[in-house]
């Protein structure tokens, strides 16, 4: 599900967060942007480094 991205966090509930930005940062345009945005604007530094994670794959396409 992840694609071989290591997710850094221990905590069950962060997952919808977690497949929310792995599918938005392989969708349109306007769905990657989407994964800059929560990273530019998540506190948590756990999900931070997710969004973190998933934005540079989305700069793939």
């Amino acid at each position: 599900m992840t694609n071989g991205v290591n997710v850094p966090f221990f905590s069950g509930h962060k997952t919808t967060d977690l497949v929310r930005a792995s599918v938005s940062a392989r969708g349109s345009m306007k769905s990657r942007e989407s994964v800059t945005r929560l990273y530019k604007s998540c506190q948590d530094p756990e999900m931070k480094k997710v969004y973190e994670i998933y934005e540079r794959e989305g700069k793939k396409f």
